[in-house]
């Protein structure tokens, strides 16, 4: 004899008000962290752009760890987004002299559509 298997009601069946409001929440994080993205992208680029000019001959080591730096962003992305691994390409799909262009930002596919 079996039991009938018995759920326990969502937030979205109790009370939907409640819900639409914690995805309301929800979105404005993912904005924050949308706009915080930008900032530290922004802000690593000043960064390397001033070392490469206090220090002209770290271009070359720069090139050279650029890929390692990708995989390892790619890692602290993954984390942050708690998104798999998998979910980035393998290899970063702009050039060291794009990423370092003032201004340039990776777009969204959707963004892109538009």
């Amino acid at each position: 004899m079996s039991l009938p298997f018995k759920t326990t009601p969502t937030l979205y069946d109790r009370d939907f008000a409640a819900w639409a409001e914690r995805q309301a929440l929800l979105l404005n994080q993912t904005k924050f962290r949308g706009a915080t993205w930008r900032v530290e992208i922004i802000k690593n680029r000043r960064c390397c752009k001033q070392i490469l000019q206090d220090s002209p001959n770290v271009k070359p080591y720069l090139e050279e760890v650029f890929a390692q730096c990708y995989r390892d962003a790619v890692e602290q992305a993954s984390a942050e987004t708690e998104l798999p691994v998998d979910t980035f390409p393998i290899e970063c799909p702009y050039p060291l002299t794009e990423v370092l262009q003032s201004g340039f930002l990776p777009q969204d596919e959707s963004e892109e559509e538009e």
